[in-house]
C-alpha cells in the first residue's frame, strides 16, 4: 500500500518546464583477473573481460527509454579436480549474455521507473525487474526514493550423470529506500536501507567439500537467506575544484555474516577537460555460521564458498575522465579509464582495468 501511495504521488500534477532529454550512448569494457580460485585456493585464477553497451533515448519531455546489452567471458586458468570422479575437465571459457529494457516517467519533482531484463549462461538463467519511485521535496533539497527488485532464476549442474534434481529455482525479492539531503551549498548527505530475501537453491552445484575424515560431499547451503544493509555517504565540495566522497556500510544476514565497509574517493579537476579520482575501500566480514574448512561428515550445511569465510580486503585505484576530444556526430563525448587493485586476506589478489566512452547526441 505504501508503494501505491508513492506511485500516486509520482503522477501528481506539477508545473515545471522540461526539455526532451538527449540520446546518450555509453560503452564500457573492463578486464578482471585474479591469481587464485575463490573456491579452490590451490588452483590458479580467472580472467573476465566484459563489454557493456547502454543507450538512453528521450521520447518526450517526460518519458525516457533505455536498453542495455552486456557480455562477459570467464576463463579459468586451472580447472578444479572433481572430488567424486577424480576427473580433471579441460580449461574452458564460459560466456554470459545479459540484456534489458527500461523506461522512466518524469513530471516535475516526481519520477517513476521500471526496468527489466534477462541473463543467460551455460548453467544459470536469470530474469529480473525493478520498479522505483522518486520524489523531491523542499525546493529539490531533499530526495526520497523507493525501489522493489525481483529475480527469478534457474540453476543447472554441469556434472555429467548428476542424479540430483536439477535444474533448481532461485528467487530474490529486495526493497531499497534511499534519501539524499543538501545540507549546504557544498555538502550533501545520502543514505539508503536495503533488505532482501533469497529462497531456493543457494549453493554451487559443482563444488565439492572435503570432510574432516577425508571423504567428499556436495556443497549444501540453507534454502533461505535474508540480507540487510545500511549505507551512509557524505559528499563535500572544495573551492579547489575538488570533492571528497566518504561512505560507510554495515551489512548483516541470517547466515551469521556481518560486515563493515568504509571508503573514500577524492575527485580533482585538472583544467577544463580533465578529472582525476583516487579511491580506497576497506572491507571486513565475519564468517557464515556453518563455514568450516573441514566439516563433520554429518553436518547439515557445508561450503567451500570463499565469500562465506571471514576475511578482510582492500581496494584502491585511479580513474581519469576527460571531455578533451570530440567525435563528429555527437554533441558531447566523454572518455574514462580506471585501474583498481584488490587484495584479500588469504592471498587472493585481483586487478580490474576499465575503459569507457559516453556520448550525447
Amino acid at each position: 500500500m505504501g508503494l501505491v501511495c508513492l506511485l500516486a504521488a509520482a503522477v501528481a500534477p506539477a508545473a515545471h518546464a522540461q526539455q526532451v532529454p538527449k540520446t546518450q550512448l555509453t560503452i564500457k569494457h573492463s578486464y578482471f583477473t585474479d591469481d587464485q580460485s575463490l573456491f579452490y585456493t590451490e588452483s590458479a585464477g580467472n580472467t573476465t573481460p566484459q563489454t557493456l553497451i547502454t543507450i538512453k533515448e528521450g521520447v518526450t519531455e517526460r518519458v525516457e527509454v533505455n536498453a542495455h546489452y552486456g557480455v562477459d567471458a570467464v576463463s579459468s586458468a586451472t580447472w578444479r579436480v572433481d572430488g567424486v570422479t577424480g576427473a580433471t575437465p579441460r580449461t574452458r571459457q564460459e560466456y554470459r549474455h545479459e540484456g534489458g529494457l527500461g523506461a522512466s516517467y518524469t513530471l516535475g519533482v516526481n519520477k517513476f521507473s521500471v526496468n527489466g531484463g534477462v541473463s543467460r549462461e551455460r548453467n544459470y538463467d536469470s530474469n529480473f525487474a525493478t520498479l522505483s519511485v522518486q520524489r523531491e521535496f523542499f525546493d529539490r533539497n531533499t530526495t526520497l526514493g523507493l525501489a522493489y527488485t525481483i529475480n527469478r532464476d534457474s540453476i543447472d549442474t554441469l556434472k555429467l550423470a548428476d542424479t540430483r534434481p536439477f535444474p533448481r529455482d532461485v528467487s530474490l525479492d529486495a526493497v531499497t529506500f534511499t534519501a539524499a539531503q543538501v545540507l549546504s551549498p557544498k555538502l550533501v548527505a545520502q543514505a539508503n536501507v536495503f533488505w532482501a530475501r533469497q529462497q531456493g537453491y543457494l549453493a554451487h552445484p559443482e563444488n565439492i567439500v572435503v570432510n574432516a575424515d577425508g571423504s567428499f560431499a556436495e556443497e549444501v547451503h540453507p534454502s533461505e537467506r535474508q540480507r540487510a544493509a545500511v549505507v551512509g555517504r557524505l559528499i563535500r565540495y572544495f573551492e579547489t575544484r575538488s570533492s571528497l566522497h566518504t561512505d560507510y556500510r554495515y551489512y548483516r544476514d541470517t547466515w551469521g555474516i556481518s560486515s563493515h565497509t568504509a571508503g573514500a574517493e577524492w575527485y580533482q579537476y585538472f583544467g577544463p577537460y580533465w578529472i582525476g579520482r583516487i579511491g580506497y575501500r576497506l572491507y571486513d566480514q565475519s564468517a557464515a555460521d556453518f563455514w568450516d574448512e573441514r566439516p563433520d561428515p554429518g553436518a547439515p550445511f557445508k561450503t567451500i564458498d570463499g565469500k562465506l569465510r571471514p576475511f578482510t580486503s582492500n581496494l584502491y585505484g585511479l580513474k581519469v575522465t576527460t571531455t578533451r576530444w570530440h567525435i563528429p556526430w555527437f554533441d558531447r563525448t566523454e572518455f574514462d579509464a580506471k585501474v583498481d587493485r584488490y587484495t584479500q586476506s588469504g592471498g587472493l589478489k585481483a586487478m580490474v582495468v576499465e575503459v569507457g566512452m559516453r556520448a550525447a547526441f
